[in-house]
């Protein structure tokens, strides 16, 4: 049984007292890579003595190695890990016998990459916390992912600092369930400073979480807007599937695998692969499945749960389709530019039918943009990111689009036979911006894709 989630929101510095006037809580906080920030909140708020046992800041990467082992890399979550497999046991070791009857322990270990002084860094990190729920009893464990988007290091400090205290909170607090814990990791903040896409839940609290359901509700709570599954299907952060890398992504339609087409991904890889790019790194070809409901201007009504529930029967019947997915809460192409760019700064592509391009290029898809479509247009099309096209058959647009009440009489093709990007224009002035975005290839056939 989980025990009582608290029902009042409280902020930071209510959290941190809580914690520390309640003397059955006691542990170590170790941090790498952002300053003192989740150790400060408790020292700072008073009565520390009842709950800190131990501060760590192993900065220099001899000390670090030498406390915690070498490892490959020091943000991540293996370094997270072995930080946890060395403070915990040393906790045990020298509390357990006078303090063991009365309090639940925990240790809480952070590695981050915050901002460095020239702002070139990608900012993230691994945040760690292994805990008790009752006196001597097995731990649990948290791992967290999370990325920082703070412009300045002080502020991703302050950030890290909340949401640090948010999770030891949560831990002896809020868990009536795996959701209601999860919410409370993001109260006093927003994603505009820090998201969450990637969370390990582990141990006798979490012994029926399916790992899955806990990423997808990552999105449905709001605290990011991407989780990623390898080709496996586990869940993973997805900087692990992009990093540095040139990425081609398809997106797929929640609750039709068949959209998951792997010959068009394959043959979007090799057209990218054939502009001859340098880069060090291989081509990341993902597929992308949303979970924000159908967009009204197009004609549809479906519920975001109605969709977390289809995104997620595809993930559980694609083990065949060894491509890794990426699950987002975006519901429009141009917001996939902007946040695979917190990724990566190499090409990006994106695999779509004809039948995807006419739905972009509808106005009313746009109405709360300023700038309208050609807003969207520049936020979709920035910094070396491409649109491959692939045909289609006249009768498979109708299929796609029509249901949805699209407006197909808003365009000039022919009446059967292959639709393409040279065959096909919008009647509006729009198609200005069509041929504009055609002629200086941000719009490219897809050399090997057949008809569809």
């Amino acid at each position: 049984m989980y025990p009582t989630m608290a029902t009042e929101r409280l902020d930071t510095h209510q959290k941190a007292l809580q914690i520390n006037i309640d003397h059955t809580k006691y542990g170590t906080i170790a941090e790498i890579g952002a300053g003192q920030e989740v150790a400060r909140w408790f020292f700072r708020v008073g009565g520390a003595a009842g709950t800190i046992a131990k501060t760590m800041s192993a900065y220099d990467m001899q000390v670090s190695d030498a406390i915690y082992g070498k490892g490959t890399r020091y943000v991540s979550r293996e370094r997270v890990g072995s930080m946890l497999d060395h403070e915990y046991p040393l906790l045990i070791e020298r509390l357990d016998e006078p303090r063991g009857e009365r309090a639940t322990f925990f240790t809480f270990a952070d590695t981050l990459s915050a901002r460095n002084y020239h702002g070139t860094n990608i900012c993230h990190g691994w945040i760690g916390l292994r805990f008790q729920a009752e006196p001597r009893q097995e731990p649990s464990d948290v791992f967290l992912h999370v990325n920082m988007h703070d412009e300045t290091n002080e502020r991703q400090q302050l950030a890290i600092g909340i949401l640090g205290v948010n999770l030891i909170h949560g831990a002896f607090y809020n868990q009536e369930s795996p959701e209601s814990f999860l919410s409370g990791l993001m109260d006093n903040l927003s994603l505009d400073r820090i998201d969450i896409d990637f969370v390990h839940l582990a141990g006798p609290l979490f012994k029926d979480v399916k790992e899955d359901e806990t990423a997808i509700s990552l999105l449905s709570l709001g605290l990011t807007t991407a989780v990623a599954f390898d080709e496996k299907r586990n869940a993973v952060e997805p900087m692990a599937l992009m990093y540095k890398r040139p990425v081609v992504i398809e997106r797929g339609s929640p609750g039709v695998l068949q959209s998951l087409d792997v010959g068009i991904l394959e043959a979007a890889t090799a057209q990218y692969n054939a502009e001859g790019h340098t880069c060090d790194r291989e081509c990341a070809s993902v597929f992308e499945l949303s979970t924000a409901p159908t967009d009204p201007s197009l004609g549809g009504r479906v519920s975001e749960e109605s969709r977390e529930i289809e995104v997620l029967e595809m993930l559980r019947n694609s083990g065949d389709i060894k491509v890794p997915i990426v699950v987002t809460s975006l519901s429009k192409y141009f917001h996939l530019t902007s946040s695979f760019r917190r990724y990566t700064q190499e090409p990006i592509r994106f695999a779509a039918g004809m039948s995807r391009v006419m739905q972009i290029f509808t106005e009313e898809y746009y109405q709360r943009l300023d700038g309208g479509i050609v807003e969207a247009m520049g936020r979709l099309l920035a910094a070396d990111v491409k649109l491959y096209v692939y045909p289609m058959t006249h009768e498979s647009i109708r299929q796609r689009l029509e249901p949805s009440g699209f407006d197909l009489s808003a365009w000039l093709m022919p009446a059967g036979g292959e639709i393409n990007l040279v065959n096909v224009k919008p009647i509006s002035s729009l198609r200005h911006l069509y041929a504009y975005l055609f002629e200086v290839g941000a719009f490219l056939p897809m050399a090997s894709a057949n008809i569809r």
